[in-house]
């Protein structure tokens, strides 16, 4: 069993997502090493990349997003496919809520490359064990994580006060 505490939390119409979910680092479900990330969370790749250097392999992320968005989280999802060295995969909430939502469900490589791209119900993708490994040995591939250096900035950057958008 898994939990998932969401990071970013929109609390706004269509997307009341307080609350939702737990705390939780990879867990194993079938052979496979899994992470969770939640829409919003996508769009800050330190999640993705810190599951990839716990060990997930596949990287889980349902979301909300508006289909006018959705070129935008694409581009997202394949960056965080890359800087994780994780296969991602995201479907979209089929309730619009009186919001636009849509947008396919999406599986990508951990080398960028998009494996299945559709807004059918169902989709089936093989994932292949041997792309992780040629994704680590490859460009950009997996490089030296300093967590202390960014643990210092994120430390500074968290006394800096930055009011949300309105």
């Amino acid at each position: 069993r898994a939990a998932f505490a969401k990071t970013h939390l929109p609390d706004e119409p269509g997307f009341r997502e307080k609350n939702h979910y737990e705390a939780a680092i990879p867990f194993d479900l079938q052979g496979w090493r899994l992470g969770l990330q939640v829409c919003s969370d996508l769009n800050r790749p330190e999640g993705c990349h810190l599951l990839g250097e716990l060990g997930a392999e596949v990287v889980l992320a349902p979301r909300a997003t508006e289909r006018r968005t959705w070129p935008t989280w694409r581009t997202v999802m394949i960056a965080d496919a890359l800087t994780s060295g994780c296969f991602l995969c995201s479907v979209n909430r089929p309730e619009p809520e009186g919001v636009g939502l849509g947008g396919p469900s999406i599986v990508v490589a951990p080398d960028g490359a998009v494996l299945a791209e559709t807004e059918d119900l169902l989709v089936v993708v093989a994932l292949e064990r041997d792309r992780l490994e040629q994704a680590h040995r490859g460009y950009p591939g997996s490089l030296p994580v300093r967590a202390d250096l960014y643990a210092r900035g994120w430390a500074s950057a968290a006394r800096l006060t930055r009011q949300p958008p309105e």
